[in-house]
This record gives structure tokens, sequence and C-alpha cells, in this order.
């Protein structure tokens, strides 16, 4: 069953986002399964997940990618 943004968050989150902030994972992939926009609202699987983004060490540097790779 397809449920709002806010009430995805609501039931994923103890902590309210903003519209914004929802509108931005929803555009960025963030949610999985992705969100549709249906009749200008933003709809997502009542099961959907929250996936963080991927942090990328690899900067191409190899100074930088060491003191990357050593706090990691």
């Amino acid at each position: 069953m397809k449920i709002t943004l806010q009430e995805w968050d609501k039931q994923e989150f103890s902590v309210r986002h903003s519209m914004n902030t929802l509108r931005a994972w929803a555009t960025s992939g963030l949610i999985q399964p992705a969100p549709l926009k249906i009749g200008g609202r933003w709809m997502v699987e009542s099961y959907a997940q929250y996936v963080p983004p991927k942090v990328n060490n690899n900067s191409g540097d190899p100074i930088v990618d060491r003191i990357l790779k050593s706090v990691s």
C-alpha cells in the first residue's frame, strides 16, 4: 500500500523531517523502493526504507586517500 511521504516519515522515524528533506531523499534515491509522484503528491510503499548515501573515500589523491582510510 502506498502512503504519503509524511505518513512514511512518521512511521519510520521518531523525529519528523521537513517536506524539503523528504523530497530531496525521494529525488536522490535515498528511499527504496523509490517513491512516485502521483497527482502532485509523493507516494511511497509503506514498507520502504531509508538508504543512507554511500561515502566515497577515493579522492584520487594518494595522500588524501591515506588520511581518509586512517580515520575510517
